[in-house]
């Protein structure tokens, strides 16, 4: 939950009573808990909010009553074995001058509170921050993989702003990951290998000169990039989307769908979009000139 808000802050006591709960339930190689908190800075120009994991339990919390500023969080999680991930950045924010690729290697970018690629994006928004979205941040060159969760807290429908009632399907996470542990999760969440979706488990996957989505890959010539998606409905199209726009589109053939394309430079990631609505985003690979 939010580590400090409404006068409530997460104590010590608190926070090893929610490690052991997320350990407790801990399966490793067959189902993953992670250990994470909302650090909730203030609204844009403020830092916005940032989830903050960890690896392991035993890290204490950082909290915005005495790290106030993005900059001096991302700075006190450099070298640890704990990243954050800033959301639902048009609404409070993505906290530009604090990024980090390093410690902040993914962005939510859709959850309850809606999709956050650009302005008036057809899923909805809770707030509408000129500048503060993701393809703003990707144009003014920054480097980050896509997640997508529910931000949920529990609470049915969000106080009535939720995009959906139902606060479990409106953000999913797919990670890429070599095995089911927490160490592999983390490995593939740091390396960009992470796709989102708007809440429904669709499966998709892209390639590019033979490196996986969140690679960063130097050509000298233009580079073919493919992506191939199944739905868990029948898919209307599947996109290749670059800073200049769609560069290549195709019809799905029911519930699957592949499309490539060739990039010259820049970065581009792969859009799933089914005929009930929901989608799926890849992180985007960046095509790096000499």
């Amino acid at each position: 939950d939010h580590e400090s808000f409404l006068g409530k802050r997460i104590g010590p006591g608190e926070w090893r009573y929610l490690e052991a709960v997320a350990d407790r339930h801990h399966d490793e190689g067959r189902f993953v808990t992670l250990f994470a908190y909302e650090w909730t800075g203030r609204s844009h120009p403020g830092p916005g909010h940032k989830v903050v994991y960890a690896t392991a339990a035993g890290s204490p919390i950082v909290s915005r009553d005495d790290v106030p500023t993005g900059t001096e969080l991302v700075s006190r999680l450099h070298g640890t074995d704990r990243f954050c991930v800033p959301h639902h950045v048009g609404w409070t924010g993505a906290d530009e001058a604090a990024h980090d690729p390093s410690v902040q290697p993914v962005f939510e970018i859709c959850s309850c509170h809606g999709c956050y690629l650009h302005a008036r994006h057809p899923l909805g928004a809770r707030g509408e921050l000129e500048g503060q979205m993701i393809e703003d941040l990707l144009g003014r060159g920054h480097r980050f993989g896509f997640i997508a969760c529910s931000d949920g807290h529990g609470l049915l429908h969000h106080h009535g702003v939720g995009r959906k009632r139902d606060p479990f399907r409106s953000g999913l996470t797919a990670v890429i990951a070599k095995e089911r542990t927490r160490t592999a999760i983390f490995e593939a969440l740091r390396a960009r290998r992470t796709y989102a979706t708007s809440g429904v488990p669709i499966f998709l996957d892209v390639e590019a000169a033979g490196r996986p989505m969140g690679s960063a890959i130097p050509s000298a010539t233009p580079v073919l990039v493919r992506a191939r998606a199944v739905g868990n409905a029948d898919v209307r199209a599947i996109s290749i989307v670059t800073a200049g726009g769609v560069a290549a589109s195709a019809k799905g053939r029911g519930p699957r769908a592949e499309i490539e394309a060739t990039i010259e430079r820049g970065w581009a990631y792969a859009r799933v979009e089914q005929v009930d609505g929901e989608m799926a985003w890849s992180s985007p690979v960046w095509i790096d000139r000499p």
